[in-house]
C-alpha cells in the first residue's frame, strides 16, 4: 500500500550515507550482482504492480497484478516489458491483493495470488486464490482453489505471499516495523476454511522503519533459499531442509534498486537472477544477478 514517499526517499539518502555496509553480500560463494533496470513495463493497465512471479509454461515470461482497487485480474509480460495477456478471474474478488507465487505441484503448474493486506487489521479472514496456470490464450480463468484464512493470534496486515515448489506449503509474512510473523497453512489438499499456523518471527533492516516493512518474497525455484523484500533493501534466508524453519538463519543481505514503492520480488524460474517491480506507472523492473555456486 501507500506510503509517503518522502520518507522513503530520505530513507535511501540515508542508507546510501551510513547504511551501505549493512547491503554488502554474505558470507560464502553465493553473492549477488548489482541491481540494474531490466526494462519498463509502460502498458497503463499495470498501474500498480504488487505482486510478481515466473511462469512456468510461457518462457522467459513473468507474471503481475495491481493492488487494492483493481479488479480480480492479473497479466503475463516478457522480458521487454510488453504485457502479453490479461487474466480475469471469475470467482475471485480483490479487496487487497498484496502479492503472488507460482509452483508446479504434483506435475501442474500453478498461480497462487494473495488477497491478504489489512492496513486497519480488521479483516476477519483473508483469502489465497490458486488459479491453474494459464496459457498465452487463455482470458477468463477460474480458481480451482479457494483458502479463506484466520490467524490464530487476531487480524493482520501482510503483504508477503509464499508458495513452497515442492511441498505446496503456503506462508504469510506480516509487514511491521518490528518483527516480521512467519504464519504457515502445510499443503492443503483442498479450498476450505482454515486457521493458519504461527511459527516465529524475524527482523530484518536497520533504524529506518521503511527498512523493516517486508513488502514481498519468494521461494527458489528448488525451495533452497527463501527472499524478502523491504523498502530499502532485500534479504535471502537459506532452507537448510524441507521443513527447516528458514527464518531462524541469518539471511545475506541484497542491495536492490530504487524502486518507486517496491513492494515485489521473485527468482526466474532457473534460479540465477533475481526481478523486482515498482508500484509506479510506468512499472520499472529491475534485475540482480545471482553469483557463484550455492552455499548450501
Amino acid at each position: 500500500m501507500k506510503v509517503f514517499l518522502l520518507v522513503v526517499a530520505a530513507g535511501f539518502v540515508v542508507a546510501g550515507c551510513g547504511e551501505v555496509a549493512a547491503f554488502a553480500g554474505g558470507s560464502g560463494p553465493r553473492e549477488f550482482g548489482r541491481a540494474e533496470t531490466a526494462f519498463n513495463i509502460g502498458d497503463k493497465r499495470v498501474a500498480e504492480s504488487s505482486g510478481l512471479a515466473p511462469s512456468y509454461r510461457v518462457s522467459e515470461t513473468y507474471f503481475t497484478h495491481n493492488d487494492s482497487g483493481d479488479s480480480a485480474r492479473f497479466f503475463r509480460f516478457d522480458l521487454k516489458g510488453a504485457v502479453k495477456n490479461e487474466y480475469r478471474v471469475t470467482n475471485a474478488k480483490n479487496v487487497d491483493w498484496e502479492d503472488m507465487a507460482t509452483a508446479k505441484l504434483n506435475g501442474v503448474p500453478y498461480v497462487f495470488l494473495g488477497d491478504i493486506g489489512d492496513n486497519s487489521k480488521r479483516r476477519k479472514s483473508i483469502f489465497v486464490y490458486r488459479v491453474p496456470e494459464p496459457d498465452g490464450t487463455a482470458r477468463d480463468v477460474s480458481a480451482d482453489a479457494t483458502y479463506e484464512l484466520t490467524y490464530p493470534n487476531g487480524p493482520q496486515n501482510a503483504e508477503t505471499l509464499i508458495v513452497h515448489p515442492k511441498t505446496g506449503d503456503i506462508y504469510v509474512i506480516s509487514k511491521s516495523t518490528g518483527d516480521s510473523q512467519v504464519y504457515v497453512l502445510s499443503s492443503p489438499k483442498a479450498g476450505g476454511k482454515y486457521t493458519l499456523k504461527q511459527l516465529g518471527k524475524f527482523r530484518v533492516g536497520g533504524f529506518i522503519k521503511e527498512s523493516r516493512r517486508v513488502t514481498g518474497g519468494a521461494f527458489s525455484p528448488d525451495g533452497r533459499h527463501v527472499v524478502v523484500r523491504t523498502y530499502m533493501g532485500a534479504y535471502e534466508f537459506p532452507v537448510k531442509s524441507a521443513g527447516a524453519e528458514w527464518w531462524k538463519e541469518e539471511p545475506r543481505k541484497i542491495r536492490t534498486n530504487f524502486d518507486n514503492q517496491g513492494e515485489a520480488i521473485t527468482y526466474s524460474l532457473n534460479g540465477s537472477e533475481l526481478y523486482t517491480t515498482s508500484e509506479f506507472s510506468p512499472c520499472q523492473v529491475s534485475r540482480i544477478a545471482i553469483l557463484g555456486k550455492d552455499a548450501l
